[in-house]
């Protein structure tokens, strides 16, 4: 008896995991229509605001796929040139693509 519960907690573990995982994907989908949808409107502080908020919940993605420069020129376009300055450095030093 103890194997079939083994089993099905087991399975409702990898389904919670599975749940977990769409969720997130979901959520980072959002998260990158209200980025652009914010940058296309040209509200910078909205975008610069979700762009912090990415950084904070998922660094090493952040990083991975260069939002840190655009984090830069929104950072720019608000007149806030430490910050920029802090992005761009970002991207050098870790020989980023842009």
């Amino acid at each position: 008896m103890h194997s079939k519960f083994r089993w099905i907690g087991g399975g409702f573990f990898l389904l919670l995991i599975l749940c977990a995982q769409v969720t997130r994907a979901q959520s980072l989908q959002e998260r990158r229509a209200r980025i652009r949808a914010a940058v296309e409107l040209g509200a910078w502080q909205t975008a610069l605001t979700e762009l912090q908020g990415f950084s904070n919940s998922d660094a090493g993605l952040f990083k991975a796929n260069e939002y840190d420069y655009l984090q830069g020129r929104l950072s720019e376009r608000v007149g806030d040139t430490t910050g920029a300055s802090a992005s761009y450095e970002s991207v050098v030093s870790r020989n980023g693509l842009l």
